[in-house]
């Protein structure tokens, strides 16, 4: 095996002439350092924007992941989840939701779903439950702030509405403050007895 200096050369890219470790070292390198949440956020950022595929990130991690070095049970249990061809997260908004709806033990929903009539896309949402009819959005401030996002937003719901759809639309100060109000929206809409009772 090849080497630059002390790292094996498959861990290693160049980038403006600059040597740096790898994106997929990167991760495993991270996961014996940081909590599973962040670690979480580090990998679906890597994923959605194509700095990382989940083979390779499998194979250095069959290489390097030895039992009970720090993070490998993680970052495993982590790519479980996601599957060989599951859409992931786009945001980290959208990953805290995936993780509360799996301490919930919700069922999985579909992220990055398209909605099209006559050939055309006319949504895309962040989560859904095609069998119940159920769709999820996160609204954070990059995509949904401003009245042209707001207008854009309230022509998606209405639509899906019309078309028997039930949208429900949570904050970041609802995942991060009222994450028990969240769990019990979904479980009502997916006809599921809610847990918490909110007053």
């Amino acid at each position: 095996m090849h080497f630059v200096g002390e790292m094996p050369i498959c861990d290693v890219e160049v980038i403006r002439g600059i040597p740096v470790t790898a994106p997929a070292r990167t991760l495993l390198d991270l996961a014996a350092v940081v909590d599973e949440e962040t670690l979480e956020i580090a990998l679906d950022d890597a994923l959605c924007t194509h700095k990382v595929r989940l083979p390779r990130l499998r194979w250095r991690l069959d290489q390097l992941g030895v039992r009970g070095k720090p993070g490998t049970a993680a970052l495993r249990r982590l790519l479980e989840v996601r599957g060989d061809g599951a859409m992931v997260p786009t945001t980290i908004l959208e990953t805290k939701l995936v993780r509360l709806l799996r301490s919930g033990r919700l069922p999985v929903a579909l992220a990055q779903h398209r909605f099209r009539e006559d050939g055309n896309l006319v949504a895309r949402v962040d989560f859904v439950y095609p069998e119940q009819r159920v769709v999820i959005e996160v609204d954070g401030t990059r995509w949904h702030a401003g009245r042209r996002a707001r207008v854009k937003d309230a022509e998606r719901d209405n639509f899906l509405n019309l078309k028997g759809w039930t949208v429900l639309r949570f904050s970041w100060f609802d995942l991060v403050e009222r994450p028990e109000y969240v769990l019990d929206q979904i479980r009502c809409a997916l006809g599921i007895e809610p847990l918490f009772v909110s007053n």
